[in-house]
């Protein structure tokens, strides 16, 4: 059995330059990199969030809300969203030494 994917018959709207976008997992390789690369396309409303002490973070950009916020929790995951208009979510336990 396939499935065929419908076409879009137009553009889905996307975030303007002064809207909140949310980076989850931004303390983290390649949030992290996201973070830096929306605020040098002129994003400047950018709402970074790990789990991890911020001073622990891959890396931190300045200019940007970061949050250590831990998303398992449904009020945590509320406070993140609150007036973003897009969400990119790459928060994952990605292993490493305890994980098993």
């Amino acid at each position: 059995m396939s499935y065929v994917f419908p076409k879009a018959t137009s553009a889905l709207p996307s975030a303007g330059k002064d809207d909140l976008i949310v980076i989850a997992g931004a303390g983290g390789f390649i949030a992290g990199t996201l973070v830096p690369y929306f605020k040098d396309k002129g994003f400047t409303r950018i709402r970074a969030i790990d789990k991890k002490p911020v001073h622990e973070w891959y890396r931190v950009t300045p200019g940007v809300e970061n949050l250590c916020l831990d998303l398992s929790d449904e009020l945590n995951c509320r406070r993140a969203a609150e007036g973003a208009v897009e969400v990119y979510n790459l928060a994952a336990d990605m292993g490493g030494m305890g994980f098993i």
